[in-house]
Parts: C-alpha cells; sequence; structure tokens
C-alpha cells in the first residue's frame, strides 16, 4: 500500500515540483493550501496544478484564526516594543498544525513542504539541516519545529539546486511556474508600509521624545514605528534606533557603529537535535534572520530560563523580540527568542 502524503500547496514553482517530486516516488498525494482572502487568480492556478499533477486539492479559509494568531500577535508584539519574527510562529501553529489535521483526517502517514532543508535524526531526535543549496537556506525559518512536526514531513527538495527545481518545472510543463518573481515580505503585509499596515490595524502611538547620549534632540512619531537599528530622520548627523523605553515613551539613538552587540540575552530557548542544554556544544553557530551567515557564539545559562550569548564577532542590531537560530555546523538545535 502507498505511503499517503500531504502536501502545502502555495502556487509556486517549490511547493508544486515538490508534489511532483513525491507523486513520482509513489506516494499518494494530497494538495492542501489555507486561504486568507478569496483570490480567485490565486485558486485558479492551484486548481490547475492539480488537475496536470493529478492529484486533489483540500482548501480551508482560515483569514480569522491567522488573524488572531499571527496578524494581532505580531501588532501586538510592536505596540509592546519588540520586534517579532511572525514566519516562525506561523511555521509552528498555522502551517504544520494545520498540515498534521489534514493528514490526519485522510489518513496521511506525512507532510511535504517546499522549504530547502533537510530532515535528519540524531540518536533517536529529528532535527534540520541544511539543503545542498546554501543561498536557499531555509532553515532559520524552521527553528520553532518539534519532534511532532519533524516526524512527519519530507523537504524533498532539500537535496537539490534551485536551478535543479525550475528546470524539472521547466521540462514537466509547469515552466509558467519559474517566471513569478519570488516574494521576500510578509504574505500579510502586501507591499505595504509597516507604519500603514499597524495604523489600519488600529494600533494606538502616541509621539515621544529622542534623546542622543541623554540631550533631548527631537520627536518620534510614536514607538511602534521604530525598530532598533531602523534611521530615524532627525536633522543632524545620521541617527539609528539604539532603544525603545516604554516608560517614557522615548527613542534612543546613536551611530551605526554603536549597533554591534558582542552579547546579548535569550529566552523561550527550544531544542531539537538535542534534549537538554547541557549536550549542546559550548560554542554554537547564531543566526538572528533567515539571510544572515552564521557567527559563532557561546551560549551560558544565566539563570530563570534565560540564556546569555556571546558573540565572536558583533552583529548589527539584534532586537528584543527577534527570534535567533542556533547550529552545530549545517545542523540546527533549535531557536530561541531575544530578550
Amino acid at each position: 500500500m502507498r505511503k499517503k502524503v500531504v502536501v502545502a500547496l502555495s502556487g509556486g514553482v517549490d511547493s508544486t515540483m515538490t508534489a511532483f517530486l513525491l507523486k513520482q516516488k509513489g506516494y499518494d498525494v494530497t494538495g492542501y493550501t489555507f486561504v486568507q482572502t478569496e483570490d480567485d487568480t490565486h485558486l485558479t492556478r492551484l486548481h490547475r496544478i492539480c488537475q496536470k499533477l493529478d492529484i486533489p486539492l483540500r482548501l480551508e479559509y482560515i483569514q480569522n484564526e491567522f488573524n488572531t494568531k499571527i496578524v494581532r500577535s505580531f501588532v501586538e508584539a510592536y505596540g509592546s516594543g519588540f520586534t517579532p519574527s511572525p514566519c516562525l510562529g506561523c511555521n509552528k501553529s498555522i502551517k504544520w498544525n494545520k498540515l498534521l489535521q489534514v493528514a490526519s483526517s485522510v489518513k496521511a502517514d506525512l507532510v511535504a513542504t517546499g522549504h530547502y532543508a533537510q530532515v535528519k535524526k540524531h540518536q533517536g531526535r529529528y532535527f534540520v539541516s541544511a539543503p545542498v543549496d546554501d543561498y536557499k537556506d531555509q532553515t532559520y525559518f524552521l527553528s520553532r519545529l518539534g519532534q511532532l512536526e519533524l516526524s512527519k514531513t519530507l523537504f524533498p527538495l532539500g537535496g537539490m539546486l534551485k536551478k535543479e527545481v525550475r528546470r524539472l518545472a521547466n521540462e514537466n510543463g509547469f515552466g509558467y511556474l519559474t517566471e513569478n518573481s519570488e516574494s521576500f515580505s510578509l504574505c500579510f503585509l502586501k507591499d505595504r508600509k509597516l507604519d500603514d499596515f499597524l495604523r489600519k490595524e488600529g494600533l494606538q502611538a502616541q509621539a515621544g521624545k529622542v534623546f542622543y547620549r541623554g540631550q533631548y534632540i527631537g520627536v518620534h512619531r510614536g514607538l511602534p514605528y521604530y525598530t532598533v537599528g531602523q534611521k530615524i530622520k532627525i536633522p543632524g548627523h545620521p541617527y539609528y534606533v539604539l532603544r525603545k523605553d516604554l516608560n517614557d515613551n522615548s527613542i534612543h539613538v546613536g551611530r551605526k557603529d554603536e549597533l554591534f552587540q558582542s552579547t546579548f540575552q535569550v529566552h523561550r530557548l527550544h531544542l531539537t537535535k538535542y534534549r537538554r542544554i547541557e549536550d549542546v556544544p559550548s560554542v554554537v553557530g547564531v543566526k538572528i534572520n533567515g539571510k544572515a551567515p552564521v557567527t559563532m557564539a557561546s551560549i551560558k545559562a544565566a539563570g530563570n530560563a534565560i540564556y546569555q550569548i556571546e558573540l565572536s564577532t558583533p552583529l548589527y542590531a539584534p532586537a528584543p523580540g527577534q527570534a535567533v537560530a542556533l547550529y552545530e555546523g549545517k545542523d540546527l538545535l533549535g531557536g530561541a527568542v531575544i530578550r
């Protein structure tokens, strides 16, 4: 009997080729997509893809749930002075949660996505490892997944280069999908400016004072509209946000070189490859965003489930609320959140 797998379909070349490859390998494939808005063009493309692949498609409208779990959390985080990483939370609480629910309903053994990553196993524990294509490495965005998700997940593109995936699409009648440009912005922003989006979502913000080395130099538009590392428009020298003070609604700015940090603290530590922090190597790799290079660092317990990260090379503008991914070579160890 063929193994069943549910594939997350976005309508792009990567997820489509994921379904194509699994069907080629003999899996019984079901396509699944969650829909945030009723976009007829997008749905037409998905149906066209599934018809050509000869697989069923399951659609689920999740706008309310997505807004509650992801969008509202994102807005509230900015309102509280943090810089959130919503894609990581979405992968955990929306994408894999939904995939596993659908898999259970159709009695599927596995789920799959078009992420460029690989799942491996170490001493009985599943973890994510880097793909063959370093440029497409998406492991950072998977750093909150746990044993439940990883034990049932396939990443068929992890052993391929992006150009090989494009060629496969061209050779099998899906060349039109390679013509679409890839989007790296947050899906719910839809090319809107962050300020405009936060206002539309009802986030209230008050103007406040800006200080440079303790001296008042101007006024800001509201704390949520700024993040650590952002250039701020004030007459005089170029200034950058060093920190935001919620107590007096002020922003403290400085020179760009003052934003490079050699140490910071994290909490909400989540491990995959190892069960305990004591088993983690004393020196690990650190990423604070998806495209950042890995920086070597030590991680030490600081008490109360807080950990101190000491970097070998300073990183630019690590911000409270930002997700951190931890690595051992190419292997993703897990993640945490900057305090």
